[in-house]
C-alpha cells in the first residue's frame, strides 16, 4: 500500500485519469452513469469540484494495492505488468513512465474476460474481488446495498476515463479517428456485454433495486403521542423546545460575528422593509442589492 500511495501522493493516478473534455469521442462514452439501454444521452463530463476526482480514484488505488500485494492471476502478461509497476514505484521512476505502466495494467485487467480457475474458484476477476473486499465492514459483515452503489459508481467512472485516455492518446491514428477508435473499444465500457463494466452495471442495478424496495427500520420514535413535542432519534431524546433554543443560539452567534468580526464595532445599519428580488433575472451583475426597487441600498 505504501508503494501505491506514492503514486497517489504525487498525483500519478489523477494525472492518468485527466482527459480532454472539450470533445466527446463517441456516443458510447456519453454518460458516467449506467442506463438500461447501454447508452445514455447525458454527456460524459468532468466533475465540477477538482477534489472529487481524488475521492473517485480510491477504489482504483485499492485495486492496484491488492495486485501489488498478491499476484492475482495465472495470466503471464498481467503478472509481468504488475511486477514492472512494483519495480517502478520502488525505484520512484518519473511520473510519465509510471502513468504509462498503470494505464497498461488497467487496460489489461478491464479488457480481459476472466474465467474461474483452481487458484480463484469463486471470483476470477480482480476488480470484482477488490469491490467485494471494499464492501466489507470492520466486523467482517457486508455493507448495506445503499452503501455499495457509490463504490460501483467510482469504478465505472474511472474505467470510462481510462478508456477515454486510450481512445484519445493510444489508438487514434490517421487511419482511425476517435469515433472509430471508440467503437472498437465500446464493448468493454457499455452494458449488455460480457465485460467487467457490464457486470458492474448489473450489480449497480441490483443494489439500487434492493435499496429502493427495502424499508429501513425507523429512526424516529415519538414519545409524546398527544402533542408531538418530544421524540427519540436513534435512541437519543429530542424535545422541540431544545430545537428552538438551538436556532436562538445560532442567531446570537451570527449577530456577534457580524458586529464584532465583520463590522469591527462600526455602527452601520441599513433600514429595510420588504426586499424585491427577481429570481428569473439572469443579467450579469444583477442582485437584490442592485435592484432599483430596493431604494434602501
Amino acid at each position: 500500500m505504501a508503494r501505491t500511495n506514492w503514486c497517489y501522493r504525487d498525483s500519478t493516478l489523477p494525472t492518468l485519469l485527466k482527459s480532454e473534455w472539450q470533445a466527446q469521442p463517441s456516443n458510447g462514452l456519453r454518460s458516467s452513469t449506467c442506463s438500461f439501454s447501454g447508452t445514455s444521452n447525458m454527456p460524459f463530463h468532468k466533475h465540477r469540484d477538482n477534489n472529487t476526482l481524488r475521492k473517485y480514484i480510491n477504489p482504483v488505488v485499492h485495486l492496484l494495492a491488492m495486485l501489488l500485494r498478491h499476484r492475482w492471476s495465472f495470466d503471464l502478461v498481467t503478472n509481468t505488468l504488475t511486477l514492472d509497476l512494483e519495480e517502478q514505484l520502488a525505484d520512484e521512476e518519473e511520473q510519465s513512465k509510471v502513468i504509462k505502466q498503470i494505464h497498461a495494467l488497467l487496460m489489461k485487467i478491464w479488457m480481459t474476460s476472466w474465467s474461474k480457475n483452481d487458484n480463484h474458484p469463486h471470483i476470477a476477476d480482480p476488480t470484482e474481488a477488490c469491490m467485494a473486499l471494499l464492501t466489507l465492514n470492520q466486523d467482517s459483515s457486508f455493507k448495506e446495498p445503499k452503501n455499495i452503489t457509490g463504490i460501483i459508481t467510482k469504478f465505472e467512472y474511472c474505467m470510462r476515463l481510462v478508456f477515454l485516455r486510450k481512445i484519445k492518446n493510444g489508438i487514434s491514428t490517421k487511419d482511425m479517428d476517435e469515433p472509430m477508435a471508440c467503437d472498437s473499444l465500446q464493448c468493454w465500457f457499455t452494458e449488455k456485454q460480457y465485460s467487467m463494466f457490464a457486470r458492474l452495471c448489473s450489480l449497480q442495478h441490483r443494489a439500487s433495486a434492493i435499496s429502493y424496495n427495502t424499508m429501513e427500520p425507523p429512526r424516529i420514535w415519538w414519545m409524546d403521542m398527544v402533542n408531538w413535542t418530544s421524540l427519540r432519534y436513534k435512541g437519543n431524546p429530542i424535545a422541540f423546545p431544545d430545537v428552538c433554543e438551538i436556532f436562538r443560539d445560532m442567531e446570537k452567534d451570527l449577530i456577534s460575528t457580524w458586529e464584532n468580526k465583520v463590522l469591527r464595532g462600526l455602527h452601520l445599519r441599513v433600514d429595510y422593509g420588504k426586499l424585491a428580488d427577481d429570481l428569473t433575472n439572469k443579467d450579469i451583475g444583477y442582485s437584490f442589492i442592485s435592484d432599483p426597487r430596493n431604494e434602501c441600498f
